[in-house]
């Protein structure tokens, strides 16, 4: 039996089946599997061929087996030469099949035996009569337009029998379709010249396939024509809308082979060049290259590459070129609406704004309280990055967001003398510099302030570690590093730290970020000693014994306030709880080997844990 795909596993199914006399025929129960749409019982008792007659029943549903064998007796005829016609026939009346005509009975028989799949139940023959009746129907209509067609002897009586029977037909174009040969391969009279002998049934027959594909034939040919004549919008919007009303539909069977819709597409594409050509303002062109670039390929220009901040440098670019020669190269194939007006809008564009930013840093820098020249160099920076905002190239692209109005006077300073022999990679390069040091002087603000926190002043340095390249500060946990900025803290001189300038050796000069970075090194050793110092008080073997004086040096050198203020016994039994508790770990085979600190906090927590005991 069949069924409807399955979404879960079924088990222990069975199906109650009833033979002719009702007697209910018991089956075995089975399991079937999720995603199942068929399935087979066996009888639990043996079923002979005997048995297998009348009508029976499962979960209700008939099955005759007496249309079964009627069928079968069908199709044997049907398969036999000659055909007994009579015969086949009457066993077609006896499975109750309709709309049988005795005219077409060895077609009948001849579908019947040629079908792809052999027919099994009456309704399995009532399709193939069915088919075979529309397919005779269909022939008797195709002869009927055939013969109308060839008894046409003018155009007049042509045009409407070309139109009440075939798709795609353009009154305008009749006169080409009278003259259009039918079948050239082989018959290949014009159409109005089809007569008699060709008429369905004729040595000399045409099909009405072989007409309708001669109307396309000349539909195709006039609308090329009409395609190649175009010389303005208007003309190809006509021509766009001839191949969409008669060019024949694409195959949806082949989806990757689209000629129609490609054609329609290159239309599109032509009636947009057009539009380019026919514009008169800025934003007439502008609009009409944003049509042109949405009816294109992305290889021929996207609507994503042009710039409305660009307006005034597309229309002088394109004033460059005479309507006639854009026309002349949009007929031919030619022209390159990208390159000739888009592109070099963009470079015209940059090598104005580049030569403004320049122009403008050069005057501020000269200048700095001149608020007049303070605005015109934002200005011209603003338009940097106005005109290249449409750019996907981070080194292409001028983002306004990197400009800190605070900064403008440092901004001309590393700008001037910048112009179109510049890139905006140059420009970027520049204000990064500006930018980068305005991050190491907040830095070194948070480093000698002395309300910073430990936390902020380890962000300040690993600002400066990551300029200077200081791996060491930079590879260190984020405990770590909070402990060497505790350490920086320590050591901050009073006035904090400053540059150094040494008179006798220049090259000895240090920034004060050189100085910090320089400090940051020797608080990254300091701290490391302080840890292997508490380390070594026990011995990586632990066989060393307590030793106040050792320890207590160790702990003291930590600088931690609740130790250093222990006195006498209460300093004593403080070094001895940390010696004894200090963490140990037990190996596979039974030894106890030292477990050594690598971080500050951790000892110090343990230093409070020995005080509190």
């Amino acid at each position: 039996m069949t069924f409807a795909e399955l979404e879960e596993e079924l088990t222990d199914v069975t199906v109650e089946v009833t033979d002719s006399k009702g007697v209910v025929r018991e089956v075995i129960a089975r399991d079937i599997a999720k995603g199942a749409t068929t399935a087979q019982f066996d009888f639990a008792t043996t079923i002979t061929a005997d048995d297998l007659e009348g009508v029976w029943t499962v979960n209700g549903v008939s099955y005759s087996f007496d249309e079964l064998k009627l069928v079968e007796d069908i199709v044997a005829e049907a398969g036999k030469s000659p055909v007994n016609q009579v015969k086949l026939y009457s066993l077609l009346q006896e499975a109750g099949i309709e709309n049988v005509d005795a005219d077409r009975i060895a077609t009948y028989a001849d579908d019947i035996n040629s079908a792809t799949t052999t027919p099994v139940w009456g309704s399995d023959i009532q399709k193939i009569v069915d088919q075979t009746n529309k397919n005779a129907g269909d022939a008797a209509s195709e002869a009927a337009i055939v013969k109308a067609v060839a008894d046409a002897t003018n155009q007049i009586q042509l045009l409407p029998v070309l139109q009440a029977n075939f798709d795609r037909v353009n009154p305008n174009w009749i006169a080409g379709y009278a003259t259009q040969h039918v079948d050239p391969a082989d018959v290949n009279v014009t159409m109005l010249a089809l007569n008699a002998d060709n008429y369905v049934g004729k040595d000399d027959a045409v099909t009405k396939a072989q007409i309708q594909a001669a109307i396309d034939a000349v539909n195709n040919t006039n609308i090329g024509t009409a395609n190649t004549d175009a010389d303005t919008s208007t003309k190809q919007a006509a021509v766009t809308s001839l191949i969409e009303t008669y060019v024949q539909a694409d195959n949806p069977a082949t989806p990757n082979v689209t000629p129609k819709a490609d054609a329609v597409a290159a239309s599109k594409a032509k009636e947009a060049a057009f539009r380019v050509a026919e514009a008169t303002t800025e934003n007439s062109l502008y609009n009409a290259l944003v049509l042109y670039a949405n009816a294109t390929p992305d290889a021929t220009l996207k609507a994503s590459e042009l710039n409305a901040n660009l307006k005034a440098y597309y229309k002088s670019a394109f004033d460059t070129h005479t309507k006639a020669s854009l026309v002349s190269e949009i007929k031919a194939g030619t022209v390159d609406i990208k390159g000739d007006i888009v592109e070099q809008a963009d470079t015209d564009a940059l090598e104005d704004a580049l030569n403004a930013v320049g122009t403008t840093a050069t005057a501020y820098d000269a200048d700095k309280t001149n608020a007049t020249k303070k605005a015109a160099f934002s200005k011209a920076l603003q338009t940097l990055a106005n005109y290249t905002s449409h750019q996907t190239v981070t080194t292409d692209k001028f983002v306004m967001s990197t400009i800190d109005n605070a900064l403008l006077e440092d901004y001309a300073n590393v700008l001037t003398g910048i112009d179109s022999a510049d890139t905006v990679s140059d420009v970027q390069i520049a204000v990064k510099s500006v930018n980068d040091n305005k991050e190491l002087v907040a830095a070194v603000k948070v480093v000698n302030n002395t309300t910073s926190t430990a936390t902020q002043v380890r962000t300040a340095l690993t600002t400066i570690a990551v300029a200077k390249g200081n791996n060491s500060f930079i590879n260190l946990s984020a405990t770590a590093k909070l402990e060497v900025a505790e350490l920086v803290i320590e050591a901050r001189p009073t006035d904090g730290f400053e540059a150094v300038t040494d008179s006798v050796d220049p090259i000895d000069d240090k920034t004060v970020v050189e100085v910090i970075d320089s400090e940051i090194d020797t608080q990254i050793q300091d701290r490391q000693k302080l840890i292997d110092d508490v380390n070594a008080v026990n011995g990586t073997d632990l066989t060393a014994t307590f030793d106040f004086d050792t320890v207590d040096a160790a702990l003291t050198a930590l600088d931690h306030e609740g130790y250093n203020a222990l006195t006498g016994l209460a300093r004593i039994n403080a070094a001895q709880s940390f010696f004894d508790n200090m963490p140990t770990r037990t190996l596979n085979n039974g030894t106890v080997v030292e477990v050594e600190y690598t971080t500050l906090t951790a000892i110090k927590a343990d230093i409070d844990k020995a005080i509190a005991q």
